[in-house]
């Protein structure tokens, strides 16, 4: 029964679909350790559950009408089959919980899949009305706007915020990674050009222009980011686009024009791959240039790719019949994946960024949730691909429509048939998702060129355009010919969008962003094969106050009102708001460009925002009042908060609730008035208030409190930073104010989010550092101590993963190179080889596993082991490491074969590694071997090549000494002194060059004898 209470339910699942396209992909979390994807899922996660509420009751309002068509929706079964099989897959995963909640890096366990479906049903239940889905599509295109902006100022090299995220050598805007950006734009692109031309057809000059300046800033960048996939998704939608405008109207000659180009792009980029091609001098050119590089699978990303497509495909081999049925689980991949994998297929050392993804949406299906997840996304992609092109009128009978099944189908067969050609066994599965596109294109050919029998003419007559619709002037009179036609032309631009989706999937991740995208262009589909709902009777029928605006004459301005319309405006101005968020960081150094660009975006987004709520038959003005009071009203809201709080956690969490306040908002501005309706219905009413404080605690347990301890984690590092770098011993109370905060933060970051082992990792990595640091040994044995304390939690927490135990070996190791006792330093390397070896025996071909496995036999003693050692890495894994070199050159200098170790020495100086620091390791470790002459001979290399510590003169010195070069050692002893950096170093620089000169008695002193300063 239709209710108020449903009414406003209702609204907030349009409210909450519009403020997660806008906000999610602008949101950036700067204060955070992880900046990009745990914040964006947080808040995806955030504004689902506010969704499912409102669902929950607007179910329970309605008593449950209309599910049973929604459920008959082949598109919404396969949904239901990817979450089933994946939810199979999170129980039985090698980890449930990080399959459950998702990595931090990531954030794509089965609670991302769950929010970003919430959003889906969100969305088919809303946009069945046409209202309500012309709204949720301007958002999404306005939401488009700062996020390719920001791209366009980094392109432009105009540094925004200080640190690494800003050193990209190509654009990323607020998605963390130039592919990532490029499959956001790619998914939106199609929608802005449909509703540009569904503009140009109604006559709207302007608004036409304003969309296509929109749709250029959306390709402008898609260009910057110079990401292949994505762009060549746009094209496979593009052509998609085209034949199907050209079906739908019967236009062979537009037909003939997108094979035509499609075609001549495809030659292009094969001229590019040519050596002796006429296109050879633009093959160096940006952006362009990417494409000449393709035919190049020996280096590059296309390189890594098929390199990861082939340990896959190792892994399905070996797999039980269980796990290929079921999978491992959710965000698994980085531990099943490992055995299987090579040398720096995961960048500079595994150990530097792991392989957790496939870079093919099949392929990690395949993995994480086995063949009944990918058999649903297969089928999730045929069905999308199925109802939008029913929804644009390309199936006008069944024989249409078991045709395209059947090209659906068998295109998919023989995508599978790749396993059965030994060249392209490896990367089989890569080709299901293209021979699925293949047998689609085939049908859209068919559709544009082959009439449909009913005997009307083709050709480009206005009035047989079934995407056209009525020549009218204002679009806002949307009889029910007019509706018929923009729901065409919007299924068109979906189908467009699910081309472009299931190429770019081929070659791309799934990361939060574009998972929300997909799943809300999903539910549009759905919503608009379910078609337009019936019509209940309310007061008004779009709200309370609700009118269409007209278009204004020439030469007038008007200010007009609708709720859609201001709906839209808190949606834009919820974005708005975010960019203050992301940009204008308190406690950091404000770049100059921060502010004006964050107020130059917010003003881009601004405008958008009146073009979308035109284009979507809304009030302009409303939209424009609506942004501006809401961007104001949160600037004036962070002020306030952060001079309460001092805490950017806390700016946080009251950000994310301002946003769901806003979706409350805007989902009551929507909401329907039915007449003489009840407020509530029923007793069963008496279990929302326990719902909401169930989605409460859910709120701050997934989405607020995981984000706020990664905020503190980054403060207590920065903390720890600042403190490690004070020398000054008159700032010494200083450091120990900061490093005390640093534990407090670490403290408070670990207890907000106990799962999260690479805090317990990057804390080890702090104290190792204090250790290496500390003045004395019993000092440094407690900070390696505390070290290995974290990470052994970090071993608990995350036993499957290697590189914990790696990182505790290395971390033993460390303080074994700081003990000058042989005996206790072999003892201490012989903890460090226990952890090492199990990591080795876990990635065997991670050279930088090997090299340290060497260095605790060398450190044992053990030279022709760690030879050995060495020798393997050269041998099979990387013939070019700089650091086996130069650990070979420590074990031959150990056991007195200076020549061999010169010879290794200057092989890592060739390849451009080997520094002065190196030489004195060297120096060291034949000093400790009482091989002074080695020694001697390491140390005066390391300052012929400009070695400046005055440690090192004063080590030499010594040397020189015992060696009775009383001479070499007074002189030595003199740099020495010019390079003391305190008075206590100056003290033990003249005590030892007295030293000197009291064992040189039978020496008579010369004229030339240098005079150090007192002490």
């Amino acid at each position: 029964m239709n209710t108020q209470l449903r009414a406003w339910s209702i609204g907030v699942l349009e409210a909450s679909a519009l403020v997660a396209v806008t906000s999610v992909p602008v949101f950036v979390n700067f204060y955070g350790f992880r900046v990009f994807e745990l914040g964006k899922g947080s808040l995806t996660i955030a504004i689902a559950l506010l969704a499912a509420l409102a669902g929950i009751v607007a179910l329970v309002e309605g008593r449950f009408g209309g599910m049973r068509p929604a459920l008959r929706q082949p598109l919404v079964l396969a949904a239901l089959l990817l979450w089933v099989a994946t939810a199979i897959a999170t129980a039985l995963s090698i980890v449930p919980s990080l399959s459950f909640f998702g990595s931090s890096a990531r954030a794509e366990g089965l609670l991302a899949l769950t929010a970003a479906l919430v959003i889906f049903g969100a969305v088919a239940a809303v946009a069945r009305g046409e209202d309500r889905r012309r709204r949720i599509v301007a958002v999404l295109l306005a939401g488009t706007v700062p996020v390719a902006l920001f791209a366009l100022t980094q392109a432009l090299g105009i540094e925004v915020v200080p640190g690494k995220v800003e050193s990209a050598g190509r654009a990323f805007g607020t998605l963390s990674n130039p592919i990532f950006l490029g499959a956001y734009l790619m998914l939106v692109l199609p929608l802005t050009l449909v509703e540009t031309l569904r503009a140009h057809r109604a006559g709207r000059l302007g608004l036409t222009v304003a969309l296509a300046v929109l749709a250029t800033v959306q390709l402008v960048g898609l260009a910057v980011t110079a990401s292949r996939g994505p762009q060549l998704g746009l094209l496979v939608g593009l052509v998609a686009l085209g034949l199907g405008v050209a079906a739908a109207g019967r236009r062979r000659i537009l037909a003939a024009a997108t094979v035509v180009l499609a075609a001549g792009v495809v030659v292009v980029i094969v001229l590019l791959n040519q050596q002796s091609s006429p296109l050879a001098p633009i093959a160096k050119a940006p952006i362009v240039g990417r494409y000449a590089e393709i035919g190049d699978v020996g280096e590059g990303s296309q390189a890594t790719r098929l390199k990861v497509w082939e340990a896959v495909d190792r892994l399905v081999k070996s797999s039980s019949p269980e796990r290929l049925l079921v999978g491992n689980g959710p965000e698994t991949l980085k531990y099943v994946l490992l055995p299987h994998t090579g040398p720096y297929v995961g960048g500079k050392g595994q150990s530097d960024r792991l392989v957790d993804r496939a870079h093919s949406v099949p392929l990690d299906d395949m993995v994480s949730t086995g063949v009944v997840g990918l058999a649903a996304r297969l089928l999730v992609f045929g069905a999308w691909l199925f109802a939008a092109t029913m929804g644009a009128g390309l199936l006008p009978g069944r024989s249409r429509k078991k045709a395209l099944v059947v090209l659906l189908v068998a295109g998919t067969a023989l995508g599978a048939l790749a396993k059965l050609v030994p060249q392209l066994a490896p990367y089989g599965w890569a080709f299901l998702l293209p021979g699925m596109l293949a047998g689609f294109m085939l049908y859209l050919l068919g559709a544009a060129f082959i009439t449909s029998g009913d005997g009307e003419p083709d050709g480009d007559r206005a009035q047989t355009d079934s995407t056209a619709g009525p020549s009218v002037r204002d679009v806002n009179v949307a009889g029910p010919a007019l509706r018929a036609a923009n729901a065409r032309l919007l299924s068109t631009g979906l189908l467009a969008a699910g081309a472009a989706a299931a190429a770019e999937a081929t070659f791309g991740i799934e990361t939060v962003v574009t998972q929300l995208v997909f799943w809300a262009l999903a539910g549009m589909v759905v919503a608009l094969a379910l078609g337009e709902p019936a019509q209940a009777t309310t007061t008004e029928p779009r709200g309370r106050g609700a009118r269409r605006e007209a278009e204004p004459e020439p030469g007038t301005v008007t200010i007009t009102w609708s709720p859609g319309g201001a709906a839209i405006g808190v949606a834009v101005g919820a974005a708005m708001g975010l960019l203050l968020y992301d940009f204008v960081l308190y406690g950091a150094v404000h770049l100059p460009a921060a502010l004006p660009v964050a107020l130059v975006l917010a003003a881009a987004t601004w405008l958008a925002g009146i073009a979308v709520a035109t284009s979507a038959g809304e009030s302009g003005s409303a939209a424009a009042i609506a942004a501006a009071m809401t961007f104001v009203i949160y600037a004036g809201l962070r002020g306030v908060t952060l001079a309460a709080a001092d805490d950017a956690a806390v700016l946080y969490a009251v950000t994310v609730v301002w946003l769901l306040l806003l979706a409350l908002l805007a989902g009551w501005i929507v909401r329907d008035r039915f007449a003489r309706a009840p407020v509530i219905s029923g007793p069963v009413a008496i279990l929302y208030p326990l719902l909401a404080v169930v989605a409460a605690a859910m709120l701050f347990t997934v989405a607020v409190r995981p984000v706020q301890a990664d905020i503190y984690f980054q403060s207590a590092l920065a903390n720890f930073d600042a403190a490690s770098s004070i020398t000054d011993e008159q700032q010494l109370e200083i450091a120990r104010q900061r490093y005390a905060a640093a534990e407090t933060l670490f403290d408070r970051a670990s207890a907000l989010n106990p799962r999260e082992d690479t805090y317990h990792v990057k804390r080890a990595e702090a104290y190792t550092m204090l250790g290496s640091m500390s003045p004395d040994l019993q000092t440094a044995a407690h900070w390696f101590q505390r070290a290995q304390e974290e990470i052994g939690l970090a071993r608990d927490l995350d036993p499957l993963m290697p590189y914990h135990k790696f990182n505790h070996g290395h971390m033993q190791l460390v303080f074994a190179q700081m003990v000058d006792d042989k005996d206790q330093r072999a003892r201490f390397a012989a903890d460090a080889e226990v952890n090492l070896q199990q990591a080795f025996d876990a990635v065997p071909y991670d050279p930088q596993v090997a090299n340290e496995l060497a260095l605790a036999k060398i450190l044992q003693g053990d030279y022709a082991t760690g030879v050995s050692v060495l020798q393997y890495v050269l041998d099979a894994l990387d013939s070019e490491n700089a650091m086996t070199y130069k650990l070979l050159a420590r074990a031959y200098a150990e056991t007195g074969l200076l020549q061999e170790a010169d010879s290794a020495m200057q092989r890592a100086i060739e390849l451009g590694s080997a520094s002065p620091d190196d030489l004195v390791a060297l120096g060291d470790a034949a000093r400790r071997n009482d091989d002074l002459e080695t020694a001697v001979h390491y140390y005066e290399r390391a300052i012929s090549q400009g070695e400046k510590n005055w440690a090192v003169f004063f080590n030499l010195a010594l040397m020189y000494r015992d060696l009775g070069r009383t001479q070499d050692a007074v002189e030595t002893l003199t740099a020495a002194a010019q390079l003391a950096p305190s008075e206590s170093e100056l003290a033990q620089i003249q005590a030892a060059m007295q030293k000197v000169l009291e064992d040189s008695a039978g020496i008579p002193e010369t004229p030339g004898m240098p005079q150090l300063p007192p002490p």
